[in-house]
């Protein structure tokens, strides 16, 4: 498909009212958005099992740090696989190279450092290095509209050859520098105090960025990791817990192994294209059902843990 087919595809699509684009429009609803009486009783109720569960930590003792290592090293490949990479492909990556975007967020947030649009770029470009077909365009956000979100087919030179469906249409990419901008006001924001943003800021975070696909390709994986540290982070900052070396919770796991793949696409395109404070509660009550899900899950690792260390020091 040339570029002036695809052009002629889209703007048929757009006239036709059947799709639609996203946009900074996503921004100005966000401005008005309030969290609904059930999302606060439901934060409230899986904070507190969250920080039972961040103290229950505690009791691997000198395992604590490789069980949270272990969390990490996992959570780098199933974000990968969620995203229908290969798993053996992902772990001869990770067996071959030592780099992670989490990593590398991690360490800058311990450094206390904002994150700019060239670092978040420096991420993108880590987290798809051998792992992406267009490898050439990692690292830098998209500079032009040549794309759709949907089910797409590209040559191994990296050409568009046909689209089987279309979810809706990204951001237009000369308001992508703008947009990334405001997403990195809300991962830099240094000014919260509202216990129940540790889980409500990552989470938009998460959506803005999966949803508006500034990139070509990783949108969602980068939103991921962007995630988890700044859940990471406001956890240390925001509860009176000793300081975590690493993220004690993430959602990639949760979502495959509940298989809520679909939901979760389905959550991503309604962020992007109706906008609104129903919108972004539903987003936000499927992030926590995940979070709760995922956390009762890893408890139950620590209990089968220190069951085999008991019998592993008798």
């Amino acid at each position: 498909m040339t570029k002036s087919e695809f052009e002629d595809f889209k703007k048929n699509l757009l006239e036709s009212g059947s799709v639609k684009q996203t946009g900074l429009f996503v921004f100005d609803a966000l401005n008005n958005f309030q969290l609904d009486d059930d999302n606060k009783f439901l934060i409230d109720s899986i904070l507190e099992l969250y920080l039972d569960y961040i103290k229950s930590l505690d009791f691997l003792l000198e395992y604590k740090f490789p069980f949270l290592k272990s969390l990490k090293d996992e959570e780098i490949k199933r974000n990968q696989v969620l995203e229908s990479v290969s798993p053996f492909l992902v772990q001869v990556f990770m067996n071959s190279n030592h780099k992670s975007a989490t990593n590398f967020a991690i360490k800058h947030k311990k450094e206390n450092k904002d994150c700019s649009v060239k670092q978040l770029c420096q991420y993108h470009k880590i987290l798809l290095n051998g792992l992406s077909p267009s490898i050439e365009e990692t690292g830098q956000y998209r500079n032009g509209n040549d794309t759709i979100v949907g089910e797409c087919f590209y040559s191994n030179d990296g050409n568009l050859v046909s689209i089987n469906s279309v979810s809706y249409i990204p951001i237009d990419y000369r308001n992508i520098k703008i947009a990334l901008e405001l997403i990195l006001n809300l991962y830099n924001d240094k000014t919260l105090l509202d216990k129940k943003d540790i889980f409500v800021n990552p989470i938009l975070i998460h959506g803005l960025l999966s949803s508006l696909q500034c990139f070509r390709d990783g949108n969602s994986r980068l939103a991921r990791v962007l995630e988890h540290v700044r859940l990471w982070e406001l956890t240390n900052k925001m509860l009176s817990i000793d300081s975590l070396e690493l993220p004690v919770l993430y959602s990639s796991d949760g979502i495959i192994r509940l298989n809520k793949q679909n939901e979760y696409r389905k959550h991503i395109k309604e962020f992007a294209i109706n906008p609104s404070n129903v919108t972004f509660n539903e987003w936000i009550k499927f992030n926590m059902f995940i979070f709760e899900k995922q956390i009762y899950y890893n408890q139950d690792r620590i209990n089968d843990s220190m069951l085999v260390l008991k019998k592993y020091k008798k």
